[in-house]
């Protein structure tokens, strides 16, 4: 099955697939795809537990991958566009985090690890995205981080100009 627009991220020994569009045409879907790293074998991995979101971003922490805000069906963002989820290393269905701040899809995120030794500050930066909000339809300046262990977001200084459709890499 074909799917584009989705969240995507490596951890342990898989590839993660979250969300998504099988067309165009169509709405979000909820579905999760693993792939196994050592065997190539794809399986069915737990459902978004928040529903089916499309142009969301996925990021691998210590503990698992965050899938991160994105479109709902008919591309709604006002409730889809803040919700976080979590699965956890070995679990069989997403937990639901704090919400984001800002409303958007079309989000980037990247990962860091804080204090490397004992992960104890890792935090995700999420930045940019589209908004369908006031400005009405516009890439966002919005920049976020989400603190893991504490499951809490911060603000940042907003960059000069809104941003989306975009890779980020923390290194």
């Amino acid at each position: 099955m074909a799917r584009a627009r989705f969240g995507g991220a490596a951890f342990g020994e898989q590839l993660l697939i979250a969300g998504g569009f099988e067309d165009f045409e169509s709405d979000p879907v909820d579905s999760t795809l693993l792939m196994d790293l050592t065997t190539g074998a794809w399986v069915q991995g737990p459902a978004l537990t928040l529903g089916p979101r499309g142009d969301l971003a996925a990021v691998a922490t210590s503990g698992g991958v965050l899938a991160v805000g994105g479109y709902g069906p008919g591309f709604e963002m006002t409730s889809t566009g803040t919700r976080v989820e979590m699965l956890r290393f070995g679990a069989t269905s997403w937990e639901s985090r704090a919400s984001m701040p800002t409303s958007r899809g079309d989000v980037t995120a990247a990962y860091h690890p804080g204090n490397a030794a004992d992960f104890s500050e890792e935090r995700v930066f999420v930045v940019g995205g589209w908004n369908d909000g006031t400005p009405r339809g516009a890439f966002q300046s919005a920049v976020e981080m989400y603190l893991v262990k504490d499951d809490a977001w911060v603000k940042l200084p907003e960059m000069p100009r809104g941003k989306g459709d975009a890779a980020l890499g923390v290194q």
